[in-house]
């Protein structure tokens, strides 16, 4: 009766701050406006963003100034150094889901489970992490390594979803309900959608069961999507992300995100390397985003990362109109014409449509007929379209490309992998590739893991399964909030501490 009353307090707790005043409200607009909170399936920015408001992982990463990556412990009590590859895991005493229920190891194994499961993960947790084990007192997990990894930690920086759901196992995955009412550990809880002031807007309110509750400056966040100044102005947001309009205070900064295109590699033609090469190389990058330091990148990592191959074996620019030539000239010998359609988020549509036109250009100065149709869409459906397998060229995003893990799952060559909603999007077949990046978690030495990472970007650079862009600028303003190591791509990673 107790837990039943409890729950029924977590659903109907109302919305106003203590002893009935006002709450404090935070206001937060981006291009989309959340709405489907499953971190399982895919999502869009907006969503991705929110979701260290409701969710928690066993440790986390921050990102100083200088983009050093450090972690520390969340649903965790501590991070457990010094145990080599058995690792175990006790839980934060104390920690309760948002409806009132204890966070548990059964919990904590049920959601590595999914991931391993999960041929759609985003990193690699069935090759590189056995089967989680309970361990001997009720709060511990015991997690078996593989040898080798760079940085073990980033496999245990997921968000932890409860076992059980409205009286059921939840399968995360596919549970389309859970990602509309989820139910987390983290510091806010996502209310649904309402209007406000006749703007649609996504509310989210504090979770009362967090340990820092009394903590958080703010009562409510409500998230408004908008477009453009006059958007803004109506919605006088605190926090604006991923908004070019003028903004307070406005901020823009590189982020670790790399923008690349993704040939589809089951089409006849994007299987072949030429094709692809030509792609790659008949880019002028620079002319298309301009400004300065320059974003134009030869990889999946920006410059400034541990992984990329030095010069001269990969050049700082990919441009190589020379070879881009003859590459279209040997084309157009054997294809009197080509089309292709090209998928991508329709915010990008400027950009696309300058690569489109230097695509084109350079293939007609070869005698290469190259069409390629401009679709654009919201990124949820383009996340759909790449998981069917439903494109030829595809614009999309990598934010960890120098992840060992991440690297084992794109280019993971299991047919699970392969198939329709599996991590390998592009559909790449090859050998070596995946053959080398399967063999760096036997690598005992940073100096050894260093060279074969840069031997896999030569690869990638010599056959382009997938084509490099740029790097990403994110533009956001914080209106007079005080955050230390502010990163735009996970904003609200460190949300307990936020101070005017």
């Amino acid at each position: 009766m107790l837990r039943k009353v409890t729950l029924l307090l977590g659903i109907l707790m109302p919305s106003l701050a203590a002893g009935g005043e006002k709450p404090a409200v935070l206001r937060v607009a981006s291009p989309e406006m959340p709405t489907q909170f499953n971190p399982y399936r895919p999502l869009n920015d907006a969503e991705r963003q929110a979701l260290d408001l409701l969710f928690e992982p066993l440790i986390a990463p921050s990102f100083g100034a200088n983009g050093v990556v450090q972690y520390r412990p969340v649903l965790a009590e501590a991070i457990p150094v010094g145990q080599g590859i058995q690792l175990t895991f006790q839980l934060r005493p104390g920690s309760v889901w948002s409806n009132g229920a204890p966070v548990t190891a059964n919990d904590v194994r049920h959601a590595l489970r999914h991931l391993r499961q999960d041929p759609g993960a985003s990193h690699a947790w069935a090759t590189l992490v056995d089967q989680p084990q309970l361990g001997a007192t009720p709060g511990e997990v015991r997690v078996s390594l593989r040898q080798g990894l760079v940085d073990p930690w980033e496999l245990f920086a997921f968000p932890v979803v409860p076992q059980l759901y409205q009286g059921r196992d939840l399968v995360a995955p596919s549970d389309l309900e859970f990602g509309k009412r989820p139910i987390g550990s983290g510091p806010f809880m996502a209310v649904g959608p309402t209007k406000i002031n006749g703007l649609a807007a996504m509310v989210f309110r504090k979770n009362p069961h967090h340990r820092l509750a009394s903590k958080i400056s703010f009562d409510e966040i409500h998230w408004f999507a908008a477009q453009n100044a006059k958007d803004l102005e109506a919605i006088k947001p605190d926090v604006v992300l991923g908004i070019d309009a003028d903004a307070t205070n406005r901020t823009t900064q590189p982020t670790a995100r790399v923008w690349y295109v993704a040939p589809n590699h089951r089409h006849p033609l994007l299987g072949q390397p030429e094709l692809r090469r030509f792609l790659g190389l008949a880019l002028e990058r620079d002319k298309i985003v301009g400004g300065a330091p320059r974003l134009a990148v030869a990889g999946l990592t920006p410059r400034d990362s541990w992984s990329p191959a030095p010069k001269p074996r990969v050049p700082e620019d990919l441009y190589r109109p020379e070879v881009a030539l003859g590459l279209a000239q040997g084309l157009a010998k054997e294809h009197k014409k080509i089309a292709l359609t090209f998928k991508f988020p329709a915010e990008q549509s400027s950009k696309m449509a300058k690569v489109i036109e230097q695509w084109q250009t350079a293939a007609q100065a070869g005698g290469l007929d190259l069409k390629i149709q401009p679709i654009p869409l919201s990124t949820r459906e383009l996340a759909d379209a790449v998981a069917r397998h439903d494109f030829d060229l595809a614009l999309l995003n990598e934010d960890h490309g120098d992840s060992l893990a991440r690297l084992t799952a794109l280019f993971d060559r299991r047919p699970e992998a392969l198939a329709p909603g599996g991590s390998n999007v592009a559909g790449v077949d090859d050998n070596t590739l995946s053959g080398t990046i399967v063999a760096m978690p036997l690598s005992r030495q940073f100096p050894a893991l260093r060279s074969q990472m840069q031997n896999v970007h030569v690869h990638l650079v010599q056959t382009m399964p997938l084509i490099p862009l740029w790097r990403h600028q994110a533009t956001y303003s914080l209106g007079g909030y005080r955050v230390s190591a502010f990163d735009p791509l996970r904003p609200f990673a460190d949300m307990t501490s936020w101070r005017k």
